[in-house]
């Protein structure tokens, strides 16, 4: 017949105090064998947290010298029942327990639990957590200061999460090979069938980063998308990537038509190649518009890049500033005419922006200038305040050459009349 719960309990005690001082390798086998008993359900009544917490309240109220062979006897017992609760259960409040214990025994007895101690940390099976013996081995400092200890403890964690999430970015990042046990291929799928295999194709990408983690300690995509959502966004391109590569499509998408850089025609099509002809030749020849009426004097837009041209390959792009110097010249030469009087000798303020004509080409002649008392180019004009400056006579020669023009032009239409 099993004993009680009550029986069992004053057995262990007997036990426990039987160890003395010293510790004996039958004493401890014999209570490992009653906390295994537990484990099998063979004591009603009592469980692991009952046998565990007795035997750290003992530990507490033990004399001195009878502490060190309770703290092997733990030691037994969460190395053989290591897969049981017991490391959870003994490894509750231990670093204040093993910190008071160590207080209060001998030197030879510290030197004992320094060993037993130092055995915990190197061991890789059957122990305690490694942060929960962090803090016993610093609570034996008579230094010890808790709010620094918590702190150091916070940033080492936060590092180690910063260090594991930058390198699943750096794997995501280079491209890993993604193996699920079924892929869709070649497919064109609804928008749910769609989203539900981008959802899987993700979550394969996250378990493959995870793999080397424990399972209890595995993030769901949902997890990741609550936590960091830039991860999470890493996470889905790299799937929209690979749905990509297979081939997975959504229904209603337009093919991706992929432009080549270097010529349009290579992939342009003939008529669309046409239409652009057709548009060029109607936008070839531009009226000149004055002030008294509309001129049929056709002007060259030779500023202007033509479609065609640019599609056949032909034309060569000339500098952007000496184009926009001619297009400005032109166009405020045009827009005066006659109308602003030039004469010889004309000052105009000296610009470092304008040092030669842009009609003749000649360099300007700069003097110092009392009155305005700055340098000054002279016999120079400067229609435009914000424009240009041009030579004089270059500027007059100019502009009676367009009156020609207009005055010819006249002459033709009254001659048709």
């Amino acid at each position: 017949m099993p004993p009680s719960k009550q029986q069992f309990l004053d057995d262990l005690a007997r036990r426990l105090k039987d160890l003395g001082n010293r510790p004996d390798k039958h004493k401890i086998d014999a209570l490992g064998s009653m906390a295994s008993a537990v484990l099998g359900g063979n004591i009603a009544g009592v469980s692991e947290k009952d046998v565990g917490d007795f035997v750290k309240s003992r530990l507490v109220r033990a004399a001195p010298d009878c502490k060190v062979p309770i703290l092997y006897l733990i030691d037994s017992i969460i190395y053989n029942l290591r897969r049981s609760s017991y490391p959870s259960i003994f490894q509750e409040h231990l670093p204040i327990i093993f910190r008071d214990t160590y207080q209060s025994v001998k030197e030879a007895d510290k030197q004992r639990m320094n060993r037993l101690l130092y055995k915990w940390e190197k061991r890789e099976k059957g122990g305690f957590n490694r942060d929960i013996l962090a803090e016993t081995r610093a609570r034996l400092n008579p230094n010890f200061n808790e709010r620094d200890f918590r702190e150091s403890q916070n940033l080492k964690k936060k590092q180690v999460r910063d260090r594991e999430q930058q390198n699943l970015v750096t794997q995501l990042q280079s491209g890993i090979q993604m193996q699920s046990v079924k892929k869709l291929e070649n497919q064109t799928l609804d928008q749910v069938e769609y989203l539900a295999e981008l959802n899987n194709t993700a979550s394969n990408v996250l378990m493959q980063l995870q793999a080397n983690i424990p399972k209890n300690q595995q993030l769901s995509l949902e997890a990741v998308r609550v936590q960091d959502n830039n991860f999470y966004v890493q996470l889905i391109k790299t799937a929209l990537q690979d749905l990509e590569n297979r081939g997975i499509r959504k229904r209603g998408d337009r093919p991706t038509i992929k432009w080549e850089t270097k010529f349009l025609k290579t992939v342009a099509s003939e008529s669309a190649v046409k239409r652009i002809k057709h548009y060029d030749e109607k936008q070839q020849t531009v009226p000149l518009k004055t002030k008294s009426k509309t001129s049929t004097v056709p002007q060259s837009r030779c500023w202007f890049i033509l479609a065609s041209q640019w599609v056949e390959g032909k034309i060569q792009i000339r500098s952007q500033d000496r184009v926009m110097e001619r297009q400005e010249s032109v166009s405020s030469t045009l827009s005066l005419g006659l109308s602003t009087p030039v004469k010889r000798g004309n000052k105009v303020r000296a610009d470092e922006k304008y040092t030669h004509c842009p009609i003749s080409g000649e360099a300007f002649k700069s003097e110092w200038d009392e009155d305005l008392n700055d340098w000054v180019y002279v016999n120079a004009i400067r229609p435009d305040p914000n424009g240009p400056i041009y030579n004089s006579d270059a500027y007059l020669k100019r502009s009676s050459s367009m009156t020609d023009l207009n005055q010819s032009g006249n002459l033709a239409k009254r001659a048709r009349v």
